[in-house]
């Protein structure tokens, strides 16, 4: 296998030559998730704000994600990787960096560490997971190890399975229904964040969405841990169901995963299709989504965080100017265009960050029809 020295960030990293990322790699390094590390460094910059940073980086691959926490965030960091040449090519990145003494790497399965250091109460100010694949199976030892109003990150490349490719999937590994649909993509993302709220409920926390977003090919959340009276009660009270018609558009959602649900479209009396159990509430806070954009280390990184924060006060579900307007006859306006009209009419209104097509409003379905079929 060959090796190559590149620059990420602050960071100077030793990693795999390959022109595709796989498990197969003697460490798992993948430069698409730049992005990803980058907002990453940002959310721990303002996190740090609050208190001195440990976090830790349980899958943690070649170290990259590890040594720009400790370069660019001024954090301590444990990290570990079951794959013993992954953890030696850590171990390199952070003597390469001058950063061993933040970084400390161990060779250990990602739920042993985790539960390991929880059972001592030594928890973290941050704990990222970043699998290749799903992240359900280490959820709940994240949440045992997460400290009391800390941040835990999870990322998920499973998105066929999230964004309705292959429903099944999604129904074995997150034990919801995902559908294809105009807004696919946040179903995913809010299939993703109930099953890390169940995790955070199993162990009497709470949680509060911070940041949440998809890009490429997978899904990231950053939720803070409440253990905290009345968090669990909230935070069952974000998880629903949602009720999508895929012949005109309508979509509603249902608080609560039990109970009766409408079978027929209130607006053509069509069938309507069932996806869930999701979260329902907000996926972003708006004053930490703004402190982050503040200390992204990259121009991509501020854009994508600038998208969600514009997002974080629209409720669940989109709009896709192009659908609606084919099913209206109509030519497909501008999702610029439109978000400028729902404003002026006083609706908050945005283009999604996951496809500019899709416009999220506090508008009703009724309302935008009206006014694509106006244009």
């Amino acid at each position: 296998m060959e090796f190559i020295e590149l620059t990420e960030g602050a960071a100077r990293l030793y990693v795999p030559r390959a022109e595709v990322p796989t498990r197969r790699l003697p460490a798992f390094y993948n430069p698409a998730m730049r992005v990803n590390r980058d907002i990453a460094v940002a959310i721990a910059r303002v996190h740090g704000q609050r208190r001195p940073l440990l976090v830790c980086e349980p899958l943690c691959g070649a170290g990259a994600r590890a040594v720009r926490y400790a370069l660019e965030a001024g954090a301590r960091v444990v990290a570990a990787d079951v794959n013993p040449q992954a953890v030696e090519i850590a171990r390199h990145n952070a003597q390469l960096n001058k950063v061993s003494n933040r970084v400390y790497v161990e060779h250990s399965d990602a739920r042993l560490l985790l539960h390991r250091y929880a059972f001592r109460n030594e928890r973290f100010s941050i704990v990222d997971v970043d699998p290749f694949g799903s992240p359900v199976p280490f959820l709940d030892a994240a949440v045992c190890a997460t400290l009391a109003e800390g941040i835990l990150a999870a990322t998920a490349t499973d998105t066929a399975a999230l964004f309705g490719t292959y429903p099944t999937k999604c129904v074995k590994k997150y034990a919801a229904k995902s559908i294809r649909a105009p807004f696919s993509k946040e179903i995913g993302l809010r299939i993703l964040l109930a099953a890390v709220a169940w995790a955070a409920c199993r162990h009497d926390c709470g949680i509060e969405p911070l940041c949440a977003y998809t890009e490429r090919h997978y899904a990231r959340v950053y939720v803070r841990i409440l253990p905290r009276p009345g968090a669990v009660t909230r935070t069952s009270k974000n998880i629903g169901r949602l009720m999508l018609c895929s012949s005109c558009g309508y979509f509603s959602p249902l608080r609560g995963i039990i109970g009766p649900q409408p079978s027929t479209c209130p607006h053509c009396g069509k069938a309507l299709s069932v996806a869930g159990p999701l979260w329902i509430g907000p996926y972003g806070d708006p004053r930490f989504c703004a402190e982050a954009v503040k200390q992204a280390p990259s121009a991509e990184a501020v854009k994508l965080l600038k998208s969600v924060l514009e997002e974080a006060a629209t409720p669940l579900g989109g709009y896709h100017t192009h659908h609606l307007a084919a099913k209206l006859g109509k030519p497909p306006p501008s999702s610029r265009q439109v978000v400028k009209l729902l404003r002026e009419r006083g609706f908050i209104a945005t283009v999604a960050h996951y496809d500019p097509r899709v416009v999220k409003t506090d508008a009703s379905f009724e309302e935008v029809v009206a006014l694509l079929s106006s244009l």
